[in-house]
C-alpha cells in the first residue's frame, strides 16, 4: 500500500503531470473567482469608483476638470445615485487632511494617465465596467503565467506559473475591488520579458506605462541601472515621458504659466491639482488608522502602534476568540515624527544596501569571472526587484501581487538550490500563501504586516545567495 502511494506521488510530481494538475487548479480558481466577484458589489467602493470616475471624465470630454470636485460630482452622478452617490462623494471628493481647508481640489489618487487607461471601460456603467475589468485582470494572470514560462526557459510551466499568480497575496481580494495590481504585475513582467529577449529599450518603454501609478514607477526606476541595463532605464524614461505627453491633449497644454515674468506650474491645470491631491493624501497617511493598517510598505511599519508585548498578547487572544475584537483599539497608530524618521531610514537603508550590494556583485563578476552578465532569473534580479518594490512610498495590501515577479524569478531558479535553499524558498512561499488565507478569513487589515516581513526576509536571503554564488 505504501509503495503504491509513493509511486502515485512520484508520478504526480513529474513535470507534465504537475503542469496538468496546475492548469486544472488554475482554471477552477479563475472560474470560481469570476462567478463570486460578478455576484458581489465590488463596483461600489471608492477603490473602483475613483478609477471609473477618471475614465468617465475623459469619455465626457471633461479632462480639464479633473480633480475639481464640483465637476467630478456631476460625472459620478452619471454612474451612481442615491446613497451610493453620497457615499462615493464623501469617500473620494470630500476627504481632506485635518486642519486643511477644503478648496474643491480633490479626487482619486491616480494621475491623469489612469484616465486614459480607464476611458474604454468608463463608457460602461460602473457595474458593467467592473465585470469587464475583473475578467480582463483574471486573463492577465494567465498572460503573466505564459510570460514567466518563457522568462524561466521552461523551468516554470504555464499552468504552474499561472497558479502561482492566482494564489499569490492578495490576488483574489484585489479582484473583488477590480484593483489594478494585476495590470501593474503584467506591465512589470512584460517589460522584464522583453529585457530577457534582448529588447531592453522596448522593455523600458513598457515599464514607462507604470506612470499610471507613479509610486511604483519611481520605486523601480533605478532597478535597471543596478542591473547594468542602461538602455532599459532610458526606455523607461522615454515611455514615461510619452505617456505623460499623451495626457496633454485631454488635460490642456497650459501646464506652464508665466506670471509677471516668472515661470511656474499653472495651479488650474489637472496635473498641478493632482499634486495637491497627492500632498493631501500624504498628510492623511501620516495619521489615518485605516490607511496605515491597510498598507504594507516600509514607511508604515513604525507607524503601527503594535511594538509592545501587551498589544501582541491582546492581538493573539482576539485572533483565537478569547477576547472580543476591538477594531479601533487594534488599529492604534503612532503619529510622532520619530515613527516617520524610522520609516524613512528603513526605506533609505534598503535602497542603499540594494544599490551597494548589486554594484559589489557586478564588480565581483567582472574581476573574478570576467562576466558582468545581465541574468533574468535567480537571486540578483530578484534582490534588485525586491529592493525596489519594497521602497515604494505607499502601497496597500492588494498591491502585494506585484511581488509575484521577483518571487517567481526565485522559484524559477529553484533547480540550483540545495536542500536548505529549497526549504527556505518553500517556507517563504507557503508562508505568503498563509497570509492570503489569513486575510481572506480573518479580520482584514487588522493583522500584523507579516507579508512585509516575509518579503524583507526574501530580500535578505536573495542578497546572501547573490554574493556567495558564482555566475553561471
Amino acid at each position: 500500500m505504501f509503495r503504491r502511494l509513493r509511486s502515485l506521488l512520484l508520478l504526480a510530481l513529474q513535470a507534465r503531470q504537475r503542469n496538468v494538475l496546475a492548469w486544472l487548479c488554475a482554471l477552477g480558481l479563475a472560474g470560481g473567482g469570476l462567478i463570486t466577484v460578478w455576484h458581489s458589489d465590488g463596483y461600489f467602493s471608492c477603490d473602483f469608483a475613483g478609477q471609473w470616475l477618471l475614465g468617465r471624465m475623459v469619455v465626457q470630454g471633461r479632462g480639464v476638470d479633473l480633480y475639481w470636485a464640483p465637476s467630478e460630482e456631476e460625472v459620478l452622478a452619471s454612474g451612481y445615485a442615491g446613497d451610493e452617490l453620497h457615499t462615493m462623494v464623501e469617500q473620494i471628493l470630500r476627504k481632506r487632511p485635518q486642519g486643511v481647508e477644503w478648496t474643491g481640489v480633490e479626487g482619486p489618487l491616480y494621475p491623469p494617465t489612469m484616465g486614459l487607461l480607464m476611458a474604454p471601460f468608463a463608457v460602461l456603467q460602473p457595474r458593467s465596467a467592473h465585470a469587464v475589468l475583473v475578467l480582463l485582470y483574471t486573463q492577465m494572470a494567465f498572460l503573466v503565467g505564459w510570460v514567466l514560462k518563457d522568462i524561466s526557459g521552461g523551468r516554470l510551466r504555464t499552468g504552474e506559473a499561472t497558479l502561482f499568480v492566482l494564489v499569490f497575496p492578495h490576488f483574489s481580494m484585489g479582484l473583488v475591488l477590480a484593483q489594478n495590481s494585476a495590470l501593474t504585475l503584467t506591465i512589470l513582467t512584460l517589460g522584464w520579458w522583453l529585457r530577457s529577449r534582448r529588447f531592453a529599450f522596448a522593455g523600458g518603454l513598457v515599464w514607462g506605462l507604470l506612470v499610471f501609478k507613479p509610486v511604483f514607477a519611481v520605486a523601480v526606476l533605478w532597478v535597471p541601472l543596478v542591473l547594468g541595463s542602461g538602455r532599459m532605464f532610458l526606455g523607461m524614461a522615454a515611455g514615461s515621458g510619452l505617456f505623460f505627453l499623451a495626457t496633454l491633449p485631454i488635460c490642456g497644454f497650459d501646464l506652464i504659466a508665466v506670471t509677471d515674468g516668472m515661470i511656474a506650474l499653472n495651479p488650474a491645470h489637472p496635473w498641478t491639482r493632482w499634486l495637491t491631491v497627492g500632498r493631501n493624501a500624504s498628510l492623511i497617511y501620516g495619521y489615518d488608522p485605516n490607511w496605515i493598517w491597510f498598507s504594507r510598505d516600509l514607511l508604515g511599519l513604525p507607524r503601527r502602534d503594535m511594538w509592545n508585548w501587551e498589544f501582541i498578547v491582546v492581538h493573539l487572544q482576539s485572533s483565537i476568540g478569547l477576547e472580543p475584537w476591538d477594531e479601533w483599539g487594534m488599529q492604534a497608530v503612532d503619529v510622532s515624527s520619530r515613527a516617520t524618521r524610522i520609516g524613512a531610514t528603513l526605506m533609505a537603508s534598503v535602497v542603499g544596501l540594494t544599490v551597494f550590494l548589486c554594484a559589489a556583485n557586478a564588480v565581483w563578476r567582472r574581476l573574478l569571472y570576467r562576466n558582468f552578465g545581465q541574468p533574468h532569473i535567480g537571486p540578483w534580479p530578484a534582490f534588485a526587484l525586491l529592493g525596489g518594490l519594497l521602497t515604494c512610498y505607499h502601497f496597500l495590501w492588494y498591491d502585494l501581487l506585484v511581488f509575484a515577479l521577483p518571487m517567481g524569478l526565485l522559484l524559477a531558479d529553484a533547480g540550483r538550490l540545495g536542500r536548505w535553499g529549497k526549504f527556505m524558498l518553500g517556507f517563504l512561499l507557503i508562508s505568503l500563501l498563509g497570509c492570503t488565507i489569513n486575510l481572506a478569513h480573518g479580520s482584514g487589515p487588522i493583522e500584523f504586516p507579516v507579508e512585509t516581513a516575509l518579503l524583507m526576509l526574501a530580500w535578505l536571503w536573495s542578497s546572501w545567495r547573490m554574493l556567495r554564488e558564482s555566475p553561471s
